[in-house]
């Protein structure tokens, strides 16, 4: 071992220690970084030693086969010492990684332990004794240093964000790069931080349209005055889902990454420049953490809603693209669906745009002679809307 390379310090705990670590192995181990600060054959000390090595540790192994008390197995099918094992496991899951080191059968001890695959992936901490050294020892290595990665940290800190950012497509990843950029410190480009930030919130909504909780709404910025009680394309809530202060946040949070997430030097709030004469990211947290919370309040929203039908109505009666229909002797009609609409010259420009047929108290233009390639009726221009592009 180099003199700059790092030494980790380990628990070893197993019924049969003596035998696997003779002198002349341990010093092998310790030969190549792996010291092995205590070895125990039961249990029932393994959180006590953890809790007095402190900040000294930095991994365990655990066997599978070995008793919680005193005295030898009782049989090869004795695994009461992983009771507390699974016990340490939950108190200390991040701050050091446990990896399991056992001989037994994987078929066997899962059905033994249901809850072992929950914590061990066989041949990432979950290792057969038959495999050599050097990938003991390169496992070793390789689970300590994700532990002090900062994407394991960020992951421990921000655990209920990563449960809710699961169920998301695409938002997991967002996540984890969004709370890594900090580690960066790339005050030039400030679209690299916001855009991110803004598709996880984007994110967020495409799972509501997806789930049928929020209404086939594609921009951001109209979604999320929907959200907040605006009605936008004929849709309406009747009744809130969004919290008066996460209204409020997410209009701020749109402000300034409508801003920060361009490279333009002529918008309003001046994001880019502003980050980079400061050269740190509190902006960019609070950011951050606003999208978090919007994380949050959807995965809340989606087991509240569960079987309820959703939140909001309708106000029209037809939605689509503006369509120009030809039907005979020079003669066309603009058209969405079935409804026909009554000719204004800003449909010439028009076509192919969303429009909104809105529903009004009674038919207009009923008689045969209005209904063009068996359109149902025309719309006067007041219950139509041509839809933001």
């Amino acid at each position: 071992m180099s003199m700059t390379e790092s030494v980790y310090n380990i628990i070893w705990a197993d019924d049969e220690i003596l035998d696997i670590l003779s002198e002349s192995k341990e010093a092998a181990f310790e030969k190549n970084g792996i010291k092995v600060l205590r070895k125990l054959n039961r249990s029932e000390n393994l959180i006590e030693t953890i809790e007095e090595l402190g900040s000294k540790l930095h991994a365990v192994i655990v066997d599978a086969n070995f008793s919680e008390d005193e005295g030898m197995p009782e049989s090869d099918r004795d695994v009461s010492g992983l009771s507390l094992v699974r016990v340490a496991i939950n108190t200390y899951r991040d701050k050091i990684p446990f990896i399991l080191y056992s001989q037994r059968d994987s078929a066997m001890l899962k059905q033994s332990c249901p809850w072992i695959t929950k914590e061990f992936t066989y041949g990432e901490n979950w290792l057969d004794k038959a495999v050599d050294r050097k990938t003991l020892i390169a496992t070793i290595k390789a689970q300590i240093e994700k532990y002090n990665s900062p994407e394991f940290r960020v992951r421990c800190q921000y655990r209920k964000e990563f449960e809710a950012a699961e169920l998301i497509p695409g938002a997991e990843k967002l996540l984890t790069d969004g709370l890594l950029y900090e580690y960066n410190g790339n005050w030039e480009s400030t679209e690299d931080y916001f855009n991110p930030t803004r598709n996880l919130v984007e994110c967020v909504f495409n799972r509501g349209r997806e789930n049928g909780i929020l209404p086939s709404i594609p921009e951001l910025n109209k979604m999320a005055r929907f959200c907040s009680g605006e009605e936008i394309d004929g849709f309406k809530l009747y009744e809130a889902i969004l919290p008066d202060v996460l209204k409020k946040c997410l209009k701020y949070f749109l402000d300034i990454t409508n801003d920060g997430s361009h490279s333009r030097y002529d918008l309003s709030l001046k994001v880019r420049e502003y980050v980079r004469e400061n050269q740190n990211i509190n902006l960019y947290r609070s950011i951050l953490y606003i999208a978090m919370d919007i994380l949050l309040w959807y995965s809340n929203l989606e087991k509240e809603r569960d079987g309820m039908g959703v939140p909001w109505t309708v106000n029209f009666m037809a939605k689509g693209p503006l369509v120009k229909k030809e039907y005979g002797d020079g003669l066309s009609v603009y058209s969405c669906g079935e409804y026909a609409l009554q000719y204004d010259k800003s449909l010439e420009d028009s076509v192919g745009r969303e429009v909104l047929i809105r529903p009004h108290e009674k038919e207009l233009d009923t008689e045969e002679r209005h209904r063009p390639l068996g359109l149902q009726y025309f719309c006067k221009k007041k219950y139509y809307d041509l839809l933001d592009e």
